[in-house]
């Protein structure tokens, strides 16, 4: 069963255009195509691969701002706990 795209026009196109940078599929000198590479394989016979890169893309401004968050967090621990050192 050949896998379904389920996200939108744009994010389809940013995915084809990141597996063809990325394209290691060997062609003979003639043309004509060996072996195809993981990525495109991929986009043919993986549907819980494909279903990754959307959740991944969906919940990516949600990690990076946790991330942040807990940097930051950590920063004032460290920036208190160095003020507490200097006045005692």
């Amino acid at each position: 069963m050949q896998p379904i795209w389920h996200g939108n026009q744009l994010e389809s196109e940013l995915l084809v255009r990141a597996i063809n940078n990325n394209c290691g599929c060997d062609f003979a000198p003639s043309g004509v195509l060996r072996e195809v590479c993981a990525a495109h394989r991929m986009l043919t016979h993986d549907q819980r691969a494909l279903n990754g890169l959307l959740f991944g893309r969906a919940i990516r401004e949600q990690l990076t701002q946790e991330e942040w968050k807990v940097q930051r967090t950590a920063e004032q621990l460290v920036s208190q706990d160095t003020v507490i050192l200097s006045q005692s």
